[in-house]
């Protein structure tokens, strides 16, 4: 199984989204999940037009108390009330402002709740030049290995130093990903997915997919233009089918 998710982000309007369902190109559900993360208030709105296409919506963040004086907040059971059963965790613009202590709180309360969780990770230009990389991120998982219902678990690889920028090098996405691919199965036992994220479009695509250990993309503005989800769909595919065969 191969993942396409996008990230809309305080994107779309209701006009967008009724234009870009209609327009996703149809494609074979057991060889790709496609999840598209929409703002909150669309999502109940949306939810049957999607599942129509074969694409199941997210939010883009839940909090981690079923309810109480959090304004602003929405909670994992209001999320689950609505017929949302997944949501990304841990958004590198999020994570301004939310603590890793907090990011683990919600991703091990979602987890727990049956909520489908796409945590994303990853680190900065600091870290990075520092050649800290492994186990900068090595921390973000730390203790969410020791979580229930891991088979609920997506990983995505986002470096915030490639967002809205370039992608990361193919050299250091391997690297990376072999490390969280690798860590995440000893402590589990599981092959639990793991996404590249940062900067992803049609054109850099099919390189990125090459990587023995992604498998899937968290794509952000491109996913914006259905043409460029449609032609990642094509791509995502055709790559399947070349597997298949051989």
């Amino acid at each position: 199984m191969k993942y396409l998710l996008a990230n809309f982000k305080m994107n779309a309007n209701q006009q967008m989204l009724n234009q870009y369902f209609d327009q996703i190109d149809q494609f074979d559900a057991d060889k790709l999940t496609i999840k598209l993360a929409i703002g909150d208030l669309y999502l109940d709105r949306f939810d049957d037009q999607a599942k129509q296409k074969q694409v199941e919506l997210m939010a883009q963040d839940v909090f981690s108390e079923r309810s109480g004086a959090y304004t602003g907040q929405i909670s994992y059971s209001q999320i689950l009330d609505i017929g949302i059963n997944s949501t990304l965790i841990g958004h590198s613009e999020l994570r301004f402002y939310q603590p890793q202590a907090l990011v683990d709180h919600k991703t091990k309360t979602a987890l727990a709740n049956n909520l489908n969780v796409v945590l994303c990770i990853g680190e900065d230009d600091f870290v990075y030049e520092e050649k800290k990389s492994i186990s900068f991120i090595i921390d973000q998982l730390v203790n969410v290995v020791n979580y229930k219902n891991l088979k609920n678990l997506i990983v995505a690889y986002e470096p915030i130093f490639a967002i809205g920028k370039e992608a990361a090098s193919l050299e250091h996405i391997n690297k990376v990903t072999q490390v969280i691919k690798t860590y995440l199965y000893n402590c589990t036992n599981l092959n639990i997915p793991v996404l590249y994220g940062g900067s992803v479009n049609v054109s850099n695509l099919e390189d990125i997919l090459s990587i023995k250990c992604i498998d899937g993309v968290l794509v952000g503005n491109a996913s914006l233009d259905v043409n460029n989800l449609n032609q990642m769909i094509k791509i995502m595919t055709n790559l399947k089918d070349k597997d298949d065969q051989q």
